[in-house]
């Protein structure tokens, strides 16, 4: 991927092995797709974890047929009071796993780790 396509990719890039081409994935407009720390695909629709700058959430990504366009979105959970640095998850079937707080920047100690379930 050239420097060209690195400054044109907003959000979620398409990247195509074979020809080596990067193409932003086609969104709704005014959908958010900024600060995504973790991204996982699960029956036709990407689970993203959202945090950073705006309200952590966890939110699904309905993809097209051809899987390079978003059709459609949903909020799985937001602004649950566990969430500390929401961040990485792993998809077991149809559930979804995933750490409520992270541990970084503790100077006062460290809390337990929260694993917070969602039935996708």
């Amino acid at each position: 991927m050239g420097p060209d396509a690195i400054r044109r990719a907003v959000g979620i890039t398409i990247v195509d092995l074979k020809t080596q081409t990067a193409t932003p994935i086609t969104r709704p407009t005014g959908l958010c797709l900024a600060a995504i720390d973790g991204l996982y695909f699960h029956s036709g629709a990407l689970i993203a974890i959202q945090n950073g700058f705006m309200t952590p959430r966890i939110a699904r990504f309905s993809l097209s047929p051809s899987l390079r366009a978003i059709e459609g979105f949903e909020i799985l959970e937001r602004r649950n009071p566990l969430f500390e640095g929401v961040t990485t998850g792993v998809l077991a079937g149809d559930e979804f796993f995933y750490m409520a707080n992270i541990q970084d920047d503790k100077e006062t100690g460290f809390n337990p780790i929260r694993v917070l379930k969602l039935h996708l």
